[in-house]
């Protein structure tokens, strides 16, 4: 396959079953790499946008695809169609197992801010002493660089400047130390893709939800669509807390 930047309608038709934010930033030239059989007269397209791997057209080309996932332990692949399940498993590092996920979307009527304002006010309410919200800033971007568990909150962004400049978050410290967020994990013109979560330790204390109404109010101010992509039934209940309905779900796969 070829690598390349020439979004013309045959590409966009291949991406035509997807409705994805990260699709839409890789369109625009923000982030992520297509690569195609031909970029006149494409039959097979793959879409390469941090860990996750869109599969569009003809299923083909196992042996490359399988490199892009080399070094992705924790790659999602999201296929146009079931062939490319057959063609994938066994070929790469690790086998495949099919997972559901959701594409959460905002309400029509809009997010209700005075509803996501009270959940943010839940901080004088929490059950954890010492916790305090603050905006990810110079400090907290590079602290997440080193994170197991918040590195995606801002590995997308080439360094703090161009985070700054395009993505957001918000983080929960307990005595000084990240334990919770919600930030910007792709931006596209006209929205972001939300990237929530909490370290383990620290999970069930209603942290997560705290920080995304936050990060949602903070989307309405600026005028930009925030897209929410649920891996689980558990990301879909913090989701439609906020207000989010569920649009559809659909196969992806992962790593045993």
């Amino acid at each position: 396959m070829k690598k390349t930047q020439n979004i013309n309608d045959p590409i966009r038709a291949l991406f035509g079953c997807f409705d994805d934010s990260m699709i839409q930033s890789c369109f625009e030239g923000v982030y992520g790499e297509l690569w195609c059989d031909d970029p006149q007269q494409p039959e097979t397209a793959v879409i390469v946008s941090g860990d996750f791997i869109y599969l569009a057209g003809k299923a083909a080309y196992a042996e490359e695809i399988a490199d892009f996932l080399k070094d992705r332990p924790n790659g999602v692949l999201v296929p146009s169609c079931e062939d490319w399940f057959e063609l994938l498993n066994g070929r790469c590092v690790h086998p495949l197992k099919k997972v559901e996920r959701y594409h959460m979307q905002a309400p029509e009527e809009g997010f209700d801010k005075r509803a996501l304002s009270e959940m943010v006010k839940g901080m004088n309410e929490l059950k954890i002493p010492g916790c305090e919200l603050c905006r990810i800033t110079k400090g907290e971007f590079e602290w997440c660089l080193g994170s197991d568990w918040a590195y995606s909150f801002v590995s997308n962004f080439s360094d703090y400047n161009e985070f700054k400049r395009h993505g957001f978050g918000f983080v929960i410290k307990h005595n000084g130390r990240i334990v919770s967020g919600t930030s910007s994990y792709c931006y596209y013109s006209k929205g972001v893709e939300v990237e929530v979560s909490t370290a383990p330790e620290y999970r069930k204390n209603g942290l997560a939800r705290i920080t995304a109404a936050r990060f949602i109010l903070e989307c309405i101010e600026r005028k930009l669509a925030p897209n929410w992509d649920a891996r689980n039934m558990a990301s879909v209940k913090i989701a439609k807390s906020l207000g989010f309905v569920l649009h559809d779900a659909y196969t992806a796969y992962e790593f045993e």
